[in-house]
C-alpha cells in the first residue's frame, strides 16, 4: 500500500512512502542508483493564431490539415470537458488506431474525437480529471494548443472574435498531475509515463521548478524517455524574470519557451484630476461604472498601511470609496483587486515598477481597474505627491484596440538564461505569445463566477500560455513532415524565428520599458514564425543517443549518466560530446581570450535538391569568427554537410563574465537559416 507509482517507461524506478531507515537499507541493494525525496513544482502561469500569421485559407494551417490526427498530451491541472473548445463539431477525425489511453471522467461521454482521453494522478489515487473551478490553468493551456473553433468568444464582452487553438483539428489527451498551483514530481513522472504508453505525439508541460543537475531532476529524465519514444516535448521557461539564470527546464532534448507580447490591448484610461490622461489595460470593464474617486497609495511615502495591496495592507487607512494604487509584491494581480474590494475601495490602479516595465495585464479583476506601465505610473505618483490628499482620478474603459507598438516584445516575467547546469546551451530556445492570451475557462470570469453554466473564456499570462502555442506549432509541423525527428522539428522552429519586431527593430525587453534590446539569453532564437517554419531549408539534426554522449561531455560519472539514460552507461564506451559541439540550432561557447576555439555543426538539406548556401556571420563585439567552408552546396535532399566555426579575440579588452551576441546566417536566396551565437568570456 505504500507504493505510490511504479515506472517502466519514463524513469527506471518507483515512488513510495518510505522512512529514512528503509531508504538506507535499500541503498545497499544491488542495482540501486539513487533515492531522493519528492519535490513540489509550480504551474508557470484568441487572437494569437492570426497575430502569428496562421490563416484559414493558406499556409501552414492548410498544409498541415490543422494538426488533424496528431495527439497532444497536456500535463497540467486537468480540463473542463463540456466546454465548446473541447467539443467535436463533427469535423474531427476519429481517434488514431495507435491511441491506448482511457477516459476517466465518471461520465465517459465527456470524451469525444477532440478530447480523446483524460486521467488524473494524485499519489496512488486516480481522482477526477476535471479542472478546478477557481483556477482554470489546465483548461486555458489545452484551449491554446488545440481548442476547436468557437465563434463569438469574448471575455466579459471584450476581445470578441472566433477563438481557436493553434492546432484546432488535433486530438487532446489530458493528464492531470497538479491541483491549484502546485504538483508533485512523482505525479508528473507518472503522467509522462502514461502519455508514453498511450501513444501521444506531442507533450506540453507548463510547469517547472528551480533548475537542478539533470541526474537530480526526474522531469528531465522522464522527458528524455519521451524524446527517445519520438515524442516532441515543449516546456515553459518559467516566470521568474527578468532575473538572470532564472530559466527552468533547460535540457537540450526539450524545447524551452519564453513569453512575448502581442499587439492587442484591452484599453482602460486613467484621467487624473490635473487633466493628464494615462493609458492602461483591464480585462474587467463594467458599463455602469462611475469611476471617480480620491486616490490613495497605502504604505507609500509615509502614508499608513503597507505596499502591495495584500490582505493586511490597509490597517490604519481608510480606502472606502477611494481608488487605490497598488504595486505587486506577492500573490496575483487579481488577488490585489479582491483585497481592495473587500477593504471598501471602488477602483484600483496597478502601477508597474521598472521591473515590470512595459508589461500590462488584462486580468478579470473584481472591481474597476487599470494596469499601467512604469512611465504612466510615474505620472500618477508625481501627481499624487504634488496634490496629496486632494488627488482624484477617473477610470474610463475603451474596449479592445489593435496595433500596439513595439510588438512583439519579451515580457518582464519570462525567465532568462543562462542555464546553470546545461553546459552553456542557450535557453530559452524560442518566444511564443504569453501575455493576455484569451482561452477557455471553467467559470464566468470577473466578480460574479456563479454565472449560468456555459463556455467561458478568460485572459491569462505566463510562459504557461506561450508553451502550448509552440506545442500547437510542433503539431502542425509533425503533420506536414511526418518523418522528421524531434530535433528536426525544433531546428525548424528555431532557425526560422524572428529577431525583429513588426516594425523591423530588434525585439526589445519590457523590463525597464524597452530600454534594452532582448539578447540571446533572454529570447533564444527569437519570436516563433509559423509562416516560415514549414520550409526551413536546412536542419540541425540530433540522434537521441547523442544526448547520452552530451551527458558524458557535461562531466557526469557513469552512475549519473545511467540515472538520466535509464539504462547502464559507461562513458568510456559510448564516448562524449562537449555541450558546445552538440548539433544544436543555436551556438554558445565559453572563450578564453588568449586562445582559439573550434566548434562544428552538421547541416541536413530538407529544401530543394540543388541549393547553394552562402555563409555569413554577424560577429560578437571584439570576436573574430571564421566559418569554413564559406559556402556549402547540396545536390540532393537528406544530404549532410559539416561546417567549422573558429573563434578568437580581436585583441580589444574583454571582461570576464561578459556575454556577447552574434548571428550565424546561411542564405541560399530561397531559404534563410539563422542561429544565434552567444559567447561567454572566461
Amino acid at each position: 500500500p505504500r507504493l505510490v507509482h511504479s515506472y517502466h517507461h519514463a524513469i527506471s524506478g518507483f515512488a513510495a512512502r518510505l522512512t529514512s531507515e528503509e531508504v538506507r537499507a535499500i541503498e545497499s541493494m544491488e542495482g540501486f542508483l539513487m533515492a531522493r525525496p519528492s519535490r513540489t513544482l509550480k504551474l508557470s502561469t484568441t487572437y494569437t493564431p492570426r497575430f502569428l500569421g496562421l490563416d484559414r485559407q493558406s499556409g501552414l494551417w492548410v498544409d498541415s490539415f490543422m494538426g488533424s490526427g496528431v495527439i497532444i498530451g497536456v500535463v497540467d491541472s486537468g480540463i473542463t470537458p463540456n466546454h465548446a473548445s473541447f467539443m467535436d463539431d463533427g469535423t474531427m477525425p476519429p481517434k488514431p488506431p495507435k491511441w491506448k489511453g482511457s477516459c476517466r471522467f465518471s461520465n465517459k461521454t465527456l470524451c469525444n474525437n477532440k478530447l480523446i482521453g483524460a486521467i488524473a494522478f494524485r499519489g496512488a489515487r486516480r481522482p477526477s480529471p476535471n479542472d478546478a473551478k477557481k483556477d482554470g490553468h489546465g483548461t486555458h493551456v489545452a484551449g491554446i494548443a488545440a481548442g476547436s473553433f468557437v465563434d463569438n468568444a469574448d471575455v466579459l464582452g471584450l476581445a470578441r472574435g472566433t477563438a481557436s487553438g493553434i492546432a484546432p483539428k488535433a486530438h487532446l489527451a489530458i493528464y492531470k498531475a497538479c491541483s491549484i498551483g502546485s504538483c508533485s514530481n512523482a505525479d508528473i513522472v507518472a503522467a509522462i509515463e502514461e502519455a508514453i504508453k498511450n501513444g501521444v505525439d506531442i507533450l506540453s508541460l507548463s510547469l517547472g521548478q528551480k533548475s537542478l543537475p539533470f541526474y537530480d531532476d526526474d522531469m528531465m529524465i522522464a522527458t528524455l524517455s519521451a524524446i527517445r519514444a519520438k515524442i516532441f516535448v515543449c516546456m515553459a521557461a518559467g516566470n521568474s524574470g527578468p532575473y538572470r539564470k532564472s530559466v527552468e527546464n533547460g535540457a537540450p532534448w526539450i524545447l524551452t519557451i519564453g513569453a512575448s507580447t502581442h499587439d492587442r490591448r484591452v484599453s482602460a484610461t486613467v484621467k487624473l484630476g490635473n487633466g493628464v490622461e494615462v493609458e492602461g489595460e483591464s480585462g474587467y470593464q463594467p458599463s455602469t461604472f462611475n469611476g471617480t474617486g480620491n486616490i490613495i497609495f497605502p504604505g507609500f511615502g509615509g502614508q499608513n498601511g503597507t505596499l502591495g495591496c495584500k490582505k493586511n495592507s490597509f490597517n490604519n487607512t481608510n480606502v472606502k470609496g477611494k481608488i487605490v494604487l497598488c504595486t505587486i509584491y506577492e500573490g496575483t494581480y487579481r488577488d490585489m483587486s479582491i483585497n481592495v474590494k473587500n477593504a471598501g475601495g471602488v477602483g484600483m490602479i496597478v502601477l508597474d515598477t521598472s521591473v515590470q516595465g512595459a508589461t500590462t495585464l488584462s486580468y478579470d479583476y473584481v472591481l474597476p481597474t487599470a494596469h499601467v506601465n512604469v512611465t504612466m505610473a510615474r505620472k500618477i505618483v508625481n501627481y499624487l505627491k504634488i496634490s496629496n490628499s486632494t488627488a482624484t482620478a477617473t477610470i474610463a474603459f475603451n474596449g479592445t484596440k489593435f496595433g500596439a507598438r513595439p510588438s512583439p516584445t519579451i515580457s518582464y516575467f519570462s525567465s532568462r538564461g543562462p542555464h546553470p547546469y546545461n553546459g552553456g546551451i542557450i535557453k530559452p530556445d524560442i518566444l511564443g505569445p504569453g501575455v493576455n492570451i484569451l482561452s477557455a475557462w471553467p467559470v464566468r470570469p470577473g466578480p460574479n463566477p456563479n454565472g449560468p453554466p456555459g463556455s467561458y473564456f478568460n485572459f491569462d499570462s505566463g510562459t504557461s500560455m506561450a508553451t502550448p502555442h509552440l506545442a500547437g506549432i510542433a503539431t502542425l509541423l509533425k503533420n506536414t513532415h511526418k518523418n522528421w525527428s524531434t530535433a528536426a522539428i525544433r531546428s525548424a522552429i528555431m532557425t526560422t524565428a524572428n529577431r525583429f519586431d513588426l516594425d523591423g527593430n530588434p525585439i526589445s525587453d519590457d523590463y525597464k520599458e524597452h530600454a534594452n534590446r532582448a539578447n540571446a539569453t533572454d529570447m533564444g532564437s527569437g519570436q516563433v514564425n509559423p509562416v516560415a517554419v514549414i520550409d526551413p531549408g536546412l536542419i540541425y539534426d540530433i540522434n537521441p543517443e547523442q544526448y547520452i554522449q552530451y551527458l558524458c561531455g557535461l562531466g557526469y560519472n557513469d552512475t549519473q549518466t545511467s540515472i538520466v539514460a535509464g539504462n547502464s552507461v559507461q562513458c568510456s564506451v559510448v564516448g562524449s560530446i562537449a555541450p558546445e559541439n552538440l548539433n544544436y540550432p543555436s551556438i554558445s561557447i565559453s572563450l578564453d581570450p588568449s586562445k582559439t576555439k573550434f566548434i562544428k555543426r552538421t547541416l541536413t538539406n530538407v529544401g530543394d535538391a540543388n541549393e547553394v548556401y552562402n555563409i555569413a556571420v554577424e560577429e560578437p563585439k571584439g570576436i573574430n569568427v571564421v566559418v569554413s567552408p564559406s559556402s556549402i552546396q547540396f545536390s540532393q535532399i537528406g544530404q549532410e554537410k559539416n561546417i567549422t566555426l573558429e573563434f578568437s579575440s580581436k585583441g580589444m579588452p574583454l571582461n570576464q563574465g561578459n556575454i556577447l551576441d552574434g548571428q550565424l546566417k546561411l542564405d541560399s536566396g530561397k531559404h534563410f537559416v539563422r542561429s544565434p551565437i552567444s559567447i561567454t568570456i572566461l
